[in-house]
């Protein structure tokens, strides 16, 4: 193999592996979609408390309120259970709302009173947190 082969082989192979890296870094997208999908199916009660489980591979943070108050934020590895702490009874007739993003991501616009209804309605996005 010729000496330029040899360097468009190499240089192949590293962007190959470089580019797994380069979602990471600087020129990672800055807004993506929401993770909602992480946690749609699986809102219950587990122990007695309202919450949701992340059934994806991948780390999520989600924000929940209920209408009228305070945000709740928590970070999930894949698998882990977020809970409110609220029974059935603190949930009864209460609307509420939650964001799900991809770790190293935050909900645009953010929960709040303010932006309830949108949030409720899925209209939000996920834009990269600042370093």
């Amino acid at each position: 193999m010729g000496v330029l082969a040899r360097i468009g082989l190499y240089a192949g192979v590293l962007a190959l592996l470089a580019a797994p890296l380069a979602a990471c870094g600087p020129k990672a997208p800055m807004t993506v979609e929401s993770a909602a999908g992480c946690v749609d199916h699986d809102w219950g009660y587990h122990d007695d408390e309202f919450g949701a489980r992340n059934a994806c591979n991948t780390p999520v943070s989600i924000w929940f309120m209920q209408q009228g108050g305070q945000v709740m934020h928590a970070d999930l590895t894949a698998g882990a259970r977020f809970s409110t702490g609220l029974g059935a009874d603190q949930m009864a007739n209460v609307l509420w709302a939650a964001e799900v993003c991809p770790a190293g991501f935050e909900p645009q616009p953010a929960l709040s009173a303010a932006t309830f209804d949108q949030v409720r309605n899925d209209q939000y996005s996920c834009a990269r947190a600042p370093s």
